[in-house]
């Protein structure tokens, strides 16, 4: 996979599972950030989650977190889900 198709995948995760907004612009924005950025670690796309729902880019991994005090059940369901699905996609940080 491309690193446009990793992130875009990595996108529409977001989307599908995590009330990620489905914008155009914001999924370019949040593709060319992470693509273009070798500094870029993290990215608040809230949804589901809150306004601390965010993506992370670190440790070599992919995943997704919400503040701890916003935390709950079906909060957690839906980060282990997405978590998950995040640990298939290959690992990709610009150089």
């Amino acid at each position: 996979m491309t690193p446009f198709e990793i992130f875009t995948r990595a996108y529409d995760i977001l989307v599908d599972q995590a009330g990620a907004p489905g914008r155009a612009e914001t999924r370019a924005s949040f593709v060319s950030h992470f693509t273009t950025h070798r500094g870029a670690l993290e990215w608040r796309f809230m949804g589901s989650l809150g306004f601390g729902g965010k993506f992370w880019r670190n440790d070599g991994r992919y995943y997704i977190t919400c503040y701890r005090e916003d935390e709950t059940k079906k909060r957690k369901a839906v980060i282990d889900k997405v978590n998950r699905l995040l640990d298939a996609l290959p690992y990709h940080e610009p150089v």
